[in-house]
């Protein structure tokens, strides 16, 4: 039994018109494809405009000028490193934290701690629940929930 052919074309059929849909659905997607990554290659971030420092504006009243020299007591960098689920607890110390010995934010802060000294890096981690509830654990697990978590870890340092 042979297939219904089209008149003057042996062999070939005719496309259904599902095939036919979701041939141009795939045209027109490659064509916005085309057209966003054409529209995002050509417009980069624009950039502020350069002032020269030898321009004619005098600097505002409200500028802050450039200190010479910084205190003596400042260092030169301040890494602030914020530990992740169970890396920290909210009563830990924030320059030397030790609730979890093999957190990994330690794994980075120590060894520039121990690299760099005092005067030049201080590592300031930020002490917090840092836990996550299981909402559905039964029984209750026990711990804070991510909100808790995460109102401690924004809220700043509690007062002394």
């Amino acid at each position: 039994m042979s297939r219904p052919t089209q008149p003057g074309r042996p062999g070939r059929r005719r496309p259904s018109a599902l095939a036919m849909g979701v041939g141009i659905i795939a045209l027109v997607a490659i064509v916005l494809v085309i057209i966003l990554v054409i529209s995002l290659l050509s417009s980069g971030p624009s950039a502020p405009p350069i002032t020269s420092p030898s321009s004619s504006a005098a600097p505002s009243s409200s500028a802050v000028a450039k200190p010479a020299s910084q205190p003596a007591d400042c260092p030169d960098v301040l890494m602030i490193a914020i530990p992740g689920t169970w890396e920290s607890k909210s009563t830990d110390d924030p320059i030397h934290p030790k609730a979890n010995p093999n957190s990994l934010m330690l794994k980075v802060t120590a060894p520039l701690q121990n690299a760099f000294p005092g005067a030049r890096l201080e590592a300031w981690t930020t002490p917090y629940i840092a836990q996550l509830s299981n909402p559905i654990a039964i029984p209750p697990d026990g711990q804070a929930s991510y909100t808790t978590s995460r109102e401690q870890g924004t809220a700043g340092p509690a007062p002394s």
